[in-house]
């Protein structure tokens, strides 16, 4: 294990070697001990991705000690989300401290945390980002196993239990576990725990988005919040809030949460029983607008309720494609205009009518829903380039009307 010292030379070196591969750093003649360099490498390779992911790191001199815990910890914008549920008054204990990120945001509003972290090196860098890139007194880091060591006595006064347990498998990075099972530390072990401990405040989980929300929910019933984020375009986190007060809660809230990179959020929210209750009318025929969920909205299921909002209707059965006269004013879907329709059957993507389709269109982004072919096979056979403005979809209206939608994203004047 690497001294501060030689942290901060790390650190220093590797701001200074910016510009130098990391092959040069790791394999030319140098003075360096070898586990030195070998982590001055690792910050140079990790400098671009932590300039996207976590800015204050890298602009604050900010210190990995290892890649997969890096690839696996929140961005700083959906730590900046997690910051906005901190109450006033907030006394926080964090079972899994890992690289900081969420740790550091919530600390900064928070009247007191205590964070544990079980590996001793990653405890190391979490002492030495918190201290360097926080600056107060009230974090406090423990090297211990959270789940083994917690007691009655260190849950006083704690108003959340925060944790972020271990999805990949630390003998193969490249394996995300898919189970709660698996994880580390398991979210049923670390809940009976607190409940054999007498807690009585909130929890909060960080989960997987590859989970499936019912079975979330059969599984932990005291939930009372659930909150899906979704950063630009994929979901990145599913957060659970649950009451460790008996009973278990009535209702659960759905929470939809959309950032840009900017960090500009939008939000929504219902009860989550109310997905069940809501059917989306069917489409007569094609409106002027065609409407696609974003992921975050398909992975709540809410899209039935969202659509029937802003009188959407939909274009089939498994499609999750909707059409109306209007524009959508949700930023939960993504929202072109329709161009031309054209009905499908194996001879439009052959001969004269694939020629006229390339003339009129010899730029399209290739999209399929509910099609016998997949948006490859489409792309192979038109051989268009990819447009930033206009689109084919391939899609089945009701049951059996195959067809080919060509749209764009410019929703104002015609084409």
């Amino acid at each position: 294990m690497l001294s501060e010292q030689q942290i901060e030379q790390v650190v220093a070196l590797s701001r200074q070697w910016a510009d130098r591969s990391p092959d040069r750093i790791l394999f030319e003649r140098s003075d360096l001990e070898p586990e030195v360099r070998r982590q001055v490498a690792l910050q140079v390779s990790l400098l671009a991705k932590m300039q996207r992911k976590v800015p204050r790191f890298a602009e604050g001199g900010g210190y990995v000690p290892h890649r997969v815990n890096f690839e696996q910890c929140s961005s700083e914008l959906t730590a900046r989300y997690k910051q906005q549920l901190i109450r006033p008054q907030e006394r926080i204990l964090d079972m899994t401290g890992g690289m900081g990120i969420d740790a550091l945001a919530m600390a900064e509003v928070a009247e007191q945390s205590v964070i544990y972290e079980i590996e001793p090196v990653m405890a190391q860098a979490l002492n030495y980002n918190l201290r360097r890139l926080l600056g107060r007194e009230n974090v406090t880091v423990q090297c211990g196993d959270a789940l083994a060591e917690i007691s009655s006595a260190s849950l006083a006064g704690v108003t959340l239990v925060y944790a972020d347990p271990a999805r990949r498998d630390m003998e193969d990075p490249n394996k995300r576990l898919a189970s709660m099972d698996a994880y580390s530390p398991a979210p049923l072990e670390m809940i009976a725990r607190l409940q054999e401990l007498g807690y009585r405040g909130r929890v909060l989980l960080k989960l997987s988005p590859m989970l499936d929300i019912r079975w979330i929910l059969e599984q932990l019933p005291q939930a009372y919040e659930l909150h899906i984020v979704q950063l630009q375009d994929e979901v990145k986190e599913l957060l659970v809030f649950l009451s460790m007060r008996a009973p278990s809660p009535d209702e659960v809230t759905l929470h939809l949460v959309l950032l840009n990179r900017l960090g500009h959020l939008f939000r929504w929210n219902c009860p989550y029983d109310d997905l069940s209750s809501t059917h989306t009318p069917y489409a007569s025929q094609l409106e002027r607008y065609i409407h696609i969920p974003l992921p975050l909205l398909m992975k709540s299921g809410a899209y039935h309720l969202v659509a029937t909002e802003h009188a959407l209707t939909l274009l089939g059965a498994n499609s999750h494609i909707y059409t109306s006269s209007e524009p959508s004013p949700s930023p939960l879907y993504k929202s072109y205009r329709l161009l031309e329709e054209i009905d499908y059957s194996k001879s439009t993507l052959r001969g004269r009518s694939l020629q006229d389709l390339r003339q009129r269109y010899p730029a399209l982004t290739i999209m399929a829903r509910h099609f016998p072919l997949t948006a490859m096979q489409l792309k192979q056979m038109l051989k268009s380039d990819e447009s930033d403005t206009y689109y084919l979809l391939a899609t089945t209206l009701g049951e059996r009307r195959r067809k080919l939608l060509i749209l764009t994203s410019d929703l104002g004047g015609e084409a």
